[in-house]
């Protein structure tokens, strides 16, 4: 399943790839809404320039694709129609199963921050960048936010 809510004007528009699951749906999709709701006041007319967004493109592993212990970062592109940097997100079956929510939000985290710095670089490499500072300290905020703030309840899909 896959549930992709774009953001008309974010900064960052993600797109979730559930592959586990029950398990991987009640850990992922609260995390996803909650990443969302903090990173939605980033817009990308104040930020960017010659590109619509970044998208973040997250893939979980589970029973039927384990991504066999490879997470992080993955693929890095530019897309043309609208312009923009896409980025592939992995986490393993092997970095969530057992583990505390809050270990794998932490561990969430640190991907999402890995991600955004090298689409940032990508960003910057083309001058597509207003204020490099004003940006940093915006996302730095927002991923604070996701790290300690409460994560929504897990609304079954329907």
């Amino acid at each position: 399943m896959t549930d992709t809510t774009p953001l008309d004007k974010g900064l960052i528009t993600m797109a979730q790839g559930f592959g586990g699951g029950e398990q991987c749906d009640r850990t992922f999709k609260p995390l996803g809404t909650l990443l969302r709701q903090v990173t939605e006041h980033l817009l990308a007319e104040k930020h960017l320039v010659g590109l619509s967004r970044f998208e973040l493109w997250l893939y979980f592993g589970g029973s039927i694709i384990t991504h066999n212990g490879s997470s992080g970062p993955g693929r890095l592109a530019t897309g043309r129609n609208p312009p923009r940097i896409i980025i592939d997100l992995v986490i393993s079956l092997d970095d969530y199963a057992d583990l505390p929510m809050e270990v794998i939000r932490q561990n969430m985290a640190d991907g999402v921050e890995q991600c955004f710095g090298l689409m940032l670089a990508r960003a910057l490499k083309r001058d597509g960048v207003r204020d490099r500072d004003c940006l940093l300290n915006e996302f730095a905020e927002a991923i604070r936010d996701f790290r300690t703030s409460p994560i929504p309840e897990y609304i079954p899909f329907e």
